[in-house]
């Protein structure tokens, strides 16, 4: 009986690890961050960064600059 305890415990053990392991991989975070600045160093207001995809090749979505000449685009897994 205390055998089959066990082996009932570590499947049930094993069990949750792989499916936990499954759910980590399904999920993608991560994003862009950045400043914009000219050749001489300032800041530049306004611009519009386009945002490639890496296995395209194609713009998949533009990110406007701030005043502070910065940008944050976060990753939604379309590109």
């Amino acid at each position: 009986m205390r055998s089959v305890l066990r082996l009932l415990a570590s499947s049930l053990i094993l069990s949750f690890l792989f499916v936990a392991s499954v759910f980590s991989q399904g999920t993608q975070t991560g994003g862009i961050t950045g400043v914009v600045t000219d050749q001489g160093g300032a800041i530049v207001k306004g611009a519009t960064v386009d945002i490639i995809s890496e296995t395209t090749g194609r713009s998949v979505r533009n990110v406007t600059v701030g005043d502070d000449g910065s940008f944050t685009d976060t990753n939604d897994c379309s590109a």
